[in-house]
């Protein structure tokens, strides 16, 4: 058996298929999990020393024998070739594209949606475990929020990075992000973040400079006057 994960515009999850299934078979498998209609799926694999493979047209590609097997695959981006399809037309109402308008309710009637299918997978919001887990996250967000202050020295711990400081500018939503969320907006001391404090062209604040802002959770966030810069506080006064 061989463990993959399965990548695509709209769900990345880990999956284990037999090693010498074919590459028809492969298809098929991989319709429910991603939509992609198999004579519209691109291929591209990543294997574990680093090497990558693209297979154009899967379900047509001369390939009878087991190929999982060739080489320790590790993960499988599976892309849509029909820009017409619902996939595309989805992404591109997703990234304000006007050429796809239609309401939740107009679009949920579509009997080909990805809407109908993520409804019948019981992906994202339609699986009860995953809403049950975003609606804890949440919770634990907007609890953190009643203990910090805006314009505050702040420290901000996030998982497998150092401690970083700074201040704490903006507390809101980002529409662009995601329209339920609360976000924090630090200006660091240093330029340890991705951007200046602007996302998409709107400003949440500063703007200050290019990598010195950040967009992050509550929870990875404390304010307090003790949140000195790094480099006051390892300062030695009998020393120049």
């Amino acid at each position: 058996m061989v463990h993959i994960t399965i990548v695509s515009e709209f769900c990345s999850t880990e999956k284990t298929f037999s090693d010498a299934i074919e590459l028809g078979d492969l298809c098929n498998k991989l319709y429910p999990i991603t939509g992609i209609e198999v004579n519209d799926m691109r291929f591209v694999l990543k294997f574990a020393d680093g090497s990558e493979q693209v297979i154009s047209n899967p379900m047509v590609a001369a390939h009878k024998q087991p190929f999982l097997a060739e080489k320790s695959v590790r993960e499988l981006t599976v892309e849509d070739t029909n820009a017409d399809s619902i996939v595309n037309e989805l992404k591109n109402t997703d990234s304000g594209s006007s050429s796809f308008e239609l309401t939740e309710e107009e679009y949920a009637k579509k009997n080909d949606s990805v809407l109908r299918w993520k409804k019948q997978q019981k992906l994202g919001r339609f699986n009860s475990e995953y809403k049950a887990k975003m609606d804890k996250d949440r919770r634990l967000q907007e609890q953190k929020l009643n203990s910090l202050e805006i314009n505050q020295r702040c420290s901000v711990k996030s998982a497998d990075q150092p401690e970083r400081r700074g201040w704490l500018r903006f507390i809101g939503k980002i529409a662009t992000i995601n329209e339920e969320q609360i976000w924090c907006g630090i200006e660091f001391d240093e330029p340890l973040g991705k951007n200046n404090g602007t996302v998409k062209g709107h400003v949440y604040f500063g703007p200050v400079k290019d990598k010195y802002g950040a967009f992050v959770k509550p929870s990875a966030v404390e304010t307090g006057s003790q949140f000195t810069p790094f480099e006051l506080e390892d300062s030695d006064d009998d020393e120049l």
